[in-house]
């Protein structure tokens, strides 16, 4: 099933992930050379040429991807995420701000979202502080019950090993609650990681002791074996 965009996009990831770029970018040309204008190709073919480390490649593929599909806005999304994975943090966050201006409610509002992970990894933890709060006065309700998850990673880039958890735990709680086990086991993994870095920190004490907390939070949840 050579149209198969699905199984095309997820075996080329996998391709990228497995030290083989070029296999995956190959993959995503030839289902392009079938469907020119297939956005979930085009969308892919960034990603896979930025994971192989072509910069010039990485940035026409998403020149062409947003001349292709000039309505889609998942288009900007991407290359913002890609400058961002990248290290280039003052493009990637030009392009989310133009994406706000747009659409600002693109995928429930998750351009703050990135503009605070990207403010906090440059150290403006204010300015980060600010667009999560305008994350969630624009975010429904539903979405909200995930803000705990992004005050965690706030909270963890300004070194904050307590509030962090205790954001982390919430998320999870959340997203448990969803019905999202997977997702949530993800999140306890962040919140593990956090207790175990604090560890090898300046308080060995105190980080030992945050592993015995983080592990008694884990074994409260009831995630279908995620935990």
């Amino acid at each position: 099933f050579p149209r198969d965009t699905a199984a095309r996009t997820q075996l080329s990831l996998l391709l990228s992930l497995s030290s083989n770029p070029a296999a995956a970018v190959k993959l995503v040309q030839q289902g392009l050379e079938l469907d020119p204008e297939d956005a979930a190709l085009l969308n892919q073919m960034v990603y896979a040429t930025a994971m192989a480390g072509d910069n010039a490649a990485w940035r026409k593929a998403s020149d062409r991807y947003i001349q292709l599909q000039p309505s889609d806005h998942n288009a900007l999304d991407t290359r913002g995420e890609t400058l961002y994975l990248l290290g280039n943090n003052e493009e990637a966050l030009a392009t989310f701000r133009k994406l706000l201006e747009v659409e600002p409610d693109f995928s429930g509002y998750s351009s703050y979202q990135k503009i605070a992970l990207i403010m906090a990894d440059q150290g403006s933890y204010e300015d980060a502080a600010a667009a999560l709060n305008d994350y969630e006065a624009h975010a429904s309700p539903e979405e909200q019950r995930l803000a705990p998850l992004y005050q965690a990673r706030l909270a963890e880039a300004m070194g904050d090993t307590g509030a962090a958890m205790e954001g982390y735990l919430r998320g999870a709680e959340a997203l448990g609650l969803a019905g999202r086990t997977a997702a949530a086991g993800g999140v306890l993994m962040n919140l593990a990681n956090v207790a175990i870095v604090s560890a090898t920190e300046k308080d060995p004490a105190l980080g030992f002791a945050n592993v015995a907390r983080a592990l008694s939070m884990v074994k409260t949840q009831k995630l279908l074996g995620e935990e």
